[in-house]
């Protein structure tokens, strides 16, 4: 127990002493920012072209992960049925 709480105060204090006394300055909400530059009037931009790359499969597609099964209707699947899953073990 010493030890771990030897090494909780170790691992606390270490960062907390060697942290800078100044923070950050925040950047102020008025400053002003440069404008994009602008294409030259001579080019004009070009018709972006779509992304054709074909979409890589869900890999949780394999697990059935968002899979909607539907039980019958009249059945509660939740509900009790009697069976021992654990018959085969006794």
């Amino acid at each position: 127990t010493a030890v771990v709480a030897g090494a909780l105060i170790l691992f606390t204090a270490i960062p907390y002493f060697s942290a800078d006394d100044e923070p950050d300055k925040p950047v102020a909400e008025n400053t002003p920012v440069k404008p994009d530059p602008v294409a030259p009037a001579g080019k004009e931009n070009p018709i972006p072209v779509p992304d054709t790359t074909p979409e890589a499969p869900d890999p949780l597609s394999k697990l059935g992960v968002g899979e909607e099964l539907s039980a019958p209707p009249g059945t509660n699947p939740l509900e009790d049925k009697g069976d021992d899953f654990l018959k085969d073990l006794e």
